[in-house]
């Protein structure tokens, strides 16, 4: 096979199953030449990302980020999107002060959300979830089921929980940044700016194109064509956008965890669908030397 690339995967760092350690692995496995962990708001997965990319000379890493990010519309409603960061200083100021802006609210959120948990289900104790991560990116009600059966509780209290979840979900009120700080934060820090499966948002094409206008004007340097979930008359509508806009196009499979009924595969995506050996957003960061090969910059 060709050695593809995947600039889309999230680890155990945000909302992923796997560590870095096992990503690398896997990227190794199946021949990957270029890969990119981008967590949600966060990039605390750098530190053993690195370590691990010493042992994997023949694997070109670019740091990545997943930014949750809002643009306001010609209604002026707003349309949550996701933007993606790439080949930045992880040292940047800026970008850290938004990251950790981003961890504050989703920790108070988290925190409230177990603290209504152990009033409503006395069978629970803060024992119990001590050690639940309050800074993860959303998924506190996956990652409390987590601890719980770990401590042993019954199948019953955990459909119990689910229930409760399901009904009473966190709300991460003003959460997402606006648009034009995560590009401006993004491009402080040296990086490339790219929005995120474009198709997920729901809006018509010609919806799509005006906020593209909008977001290149802000200085958005691509648009990510070839992701797990999308289809083919999709990718290749995305792809004559970014020809037409001249601008980066990117491939991803927005990889978190597998399971019995999703297809989505680190560097294929569904049925074979990621499977290409380049794209213009990996040869510009390869131009720019914006990866990391065995830890270091290349050049």
């Amino acid at each position: 096979m060709g050695r593809y690339i995947d600039l889309h995967i999230h680890s155990k760092y945000s909302d992923g199953a796997l560590t870095p350690k096992e990503i690398l692995d896997e990227a190794e496995k199946i021949n990957l030449k270029m890969v990119s962990i981008a967590d949600h708001d966060s990039i605390d997965n750098l530190a053993e990302v690195k370590k691990e990319l010493e042992e994997r000379p023949n694997l070109l890493y670019v740091p990545g980020v997943e930014i949750s990010s809002h643009f306001v519309d010609r209604k002026n409603e707003q349309v949550l999107i996701h933007i993606l960061g790439y080949g930045f200083d992880e040292e940047n100021t800026k970008l850290l002060e938004l990251l950790s802006q981003l961890e504050d609210i989703r920790t108070k959120v988290n925190e409230k959300y177990i603290e209504q948990l152990l009033l409503v289900f006395k069978e629970i104790s803060e024992q119990d979830l001590e050690n639940v991560d309050r800074k993860k990116y959303y998924r506190i009600g996956r990652e409390v089921i987590r601890h719980l059966k770990a401590t042993g509780k019954s199948e019953e209290l955990l459909s119990e929980v689910k229930r409760y979840s399901r009904k009473n979900m966190p709300v991460y009120q003003d959460y997402d940044a606006e648009a034009s700080r995560v590009v401006d934060t993004i491009h402080s820090a040296g990086g490339l700016v790219i929005l995120a499966h474009p198709t997920e948002y729901r809006l018509r094409d010609i919806e799509l194109k005006r906020m593209m206008k909008k977001l290149i004007d802000m200085g958005i340097e691509g648009i990510e064509t070839n992701y797990a979930d999308t289809n083919i008359e999709s990718m290749e509508k995305l792809r004559m956008m970014a020809e037409s806009y001249k601008i980066l196009f990117s491939a991803g499979s927005d990889f978190h965890f597998y399971t019995e009924t999703d297809t989505k595969y680190i560097g294929y995506g569904i049925n074979n669908n990621l499977c290409i050996e380049s794209c213009s957003l990996a040869d510009k960061v390869i131009e720019k030397k914006l990866c990391l090969k065995g830890s270091d910059r290349i050049g």
